[in-house]
C-alpha cells in the first residue's frame, strides 16, 4: 500500500483472511497527510511513514499512532475467536500504542517493543464527515478512548438528518441522548444502546431549551 507522501505499508505475513484496509488518507489544513489503516485477523505488516505525516494503524486490540517511523505490527489470535494480541516492534522514530480495551497509552522510542491483548471489543458503525466534505460510514470500537482523529480529520455525525432517537451507553458516565441514521441503528442497539431518550440525568446532544 503506497501513500501520496511516500509512506508505505507492506503485508509480510498473513492468514488467508488477513486484511489491511484503508480507512482514510486525507490532507489536513496545514498540508499534513493523515492516514488511517485497519488490520484484522492474523498477520504482520511493515510500515514506513514519511517524517511529518500523521499515521494510525487500528488493530483488534490497539491503535498505533505514529509520526515519521519505521515499525512492524503483528496481530494474532489470543486463545479465543474474539480475542486478539497486537505486538509492535519499533525500528526508528516514536509510536504511541493505545490499548483499545483500557484506553491506556504506551509510548515507544527506537528499539522498543510492546504488546496489547483484548477480548471481544464491541464495534459499531457510524457516519463520518471529513474536512473536505467526503462522508462515509465506518466501524470503531465502543470505548470512548478509541475515537481517533476527530478534531483534525472531520466530525462524527450522530445522524444523517432525521434519524432515530436513542440513549447511547445507557447507565454509564458516557450516557447521552442522540440521533442516529437508520443505517446505523441496528449496530448501536447491538452493543447496548436503547431506543428513546435517556432517563433524567443523561446528556442530550440537542441544544433545545425545552
Amino acid at each position: 500500500m503506497n501513500f501520496a507522501d511516500g509512506s508505505t505499508v507492506t503485508v509480510t505475513n498473513g492468514s488467508g483472511s488477513y486484511g489491511c484496509i484503508l480507512i482514510q488518507s486525507v490532507q489536513l489544513a496545514d498540508g499534513t497527510l493523515y492516514s488511517i489503516i485497519k488490520v484484522q485477523d492474523n498477520g504482520t505488516i511493515d510500515a514506513q511513514v514519511t517524517s511529518g505525516s500523521k499515521f494510525e494503524v487500528v488493530t483488534p486490540s490497539a491503535i498505533v499512532g505514529v509520526r515519521g517511523t519505521e515499525f512492524t505490527v503483528t496481530t494474532s489470535a489470543n486463545g479465543s475467536v474474539a480475542g486478539y494480541r497486537t505486538d509492535v516492534v519499533l525500528t526508528s522514530g516514536i509510536v504511541v500504542v493505545m490499548d483499545r480495551e483500557t484506553g491506556k497509552p504506551t509510548t515507544l522510542k527506537s528499539g522498543g517493543t510492546t504488546s496489547t491483548t483484548t477480548g471481544d471489543v464491541l464495534q459499531h458503525s457510524h457516519w463520518h464527515t471529513h474536512a473536505n466534505g467526503e462522508r462515509h460510514m465506518h466501524e470503531h470500537p465502543s470505548q470512548n478512548q478509541a475515537h481517533h482523529g476527530k478534531p483534525l480529520a472531520g466530525t462524527d455525525d450522530d445522524s444523517g438528518g432525521g434519524g432515530t432517537t436513542i440513549c447511547h451507553k445507557p447507565g454509564t458516565p458516557a450516557e447521552k441522548t442522540m440521533e442516529v441514521d437508520a443505517s446505523a441503528l441496528d449496530a448501536h442497539l447491538a452493543h447496548g444502546d436503547s431506543l428513546g431518550a435517556c432517563s433524567v440525568g443523561g446528556g442530550d446532544d440537542d441544544d433545545d431549551d425545552d
